[in-house]
């Protein structure tokens, strides 16, 4: 089996041929080295949670370093949504009201100033619905800064708008989580 790290120049001929069914592949022994791509210095993500009835917002230690915030200090939703940029803030709204509306969820890059300057968070949401009407919408949200700044150091604008699923271009999410009250 021909092994991906290996240079190409070097491989043996049974290792730049493999098959697949009766088709013959080869590889290329042309290929350009990869360049590697250095990794973030902290690679950032974390868990939420917001209370729709209370608007009380929990947190993971993940999301309060994401903001720039000491662990475990009081969070208020208003003053969180005043750390997004105006953009952002709107894009953030509509998602949050359409997934609270339909019981669905989102997916949304938005970008935050924190301390030092303003960083990019990709937010993944689902609505969590009590009897058909939304009680709780929870996530993760995760530092795409340099994801972004990758895109943008090979001239590709990277526009992530709100999304209802894996791609603007499919259905929305609409599996929303479920519960049932007992009486």
């Amino acid at each position: 089996m021909y092994d991906i790290r290996e240079d190409p120049a070097n491989a043996t001929e049974r290792q730049r041929t493999a098959s697949v069914g009766d088709a013959p592949l080869r590889v290329r022994s042309a290929c350009a080295p990869l360049t590697p791509i250095p990794a973030p210095v902290s690679a950032t993500m974390g868990l939420w949670e917001c209370d729709l009835l209370s608007h009380a917002l929990a947190w993971s230690d993940g999301v309060y370093d994401l903001f720039g915030l000491p662990r475990g200090v009081k969070i208020d939703r208003r003053e969180i949504a005043g750390r997004y940029t105006r953009q952002s803030r709107i894009d953030l709204e509509l998602a949050r009201l359409e997934a609270i509306r339909d019981c669905t969820g989102f997916m949304l890059d938005a970008q935050i100033e924190v301390s030092g300057g303003a960083r990019w968070i990709r937010i993944v949401a689902q609505a969590e619905a009590v009897d058909g009407k939304a009680v709780r919408l929870f996530g993760s949200k995760h530092d795409v800064t340099f994801e972004r700044a990758l895109w943008a150091a090979q001239g590709r604008a990277l526009d992530v708008k709100p999304c209802r699923g894996p791609s603007a271009d499919t259905e929305p999410m609409r599996a929303p989580v479920v519960a049932t009250t007992t009486r």
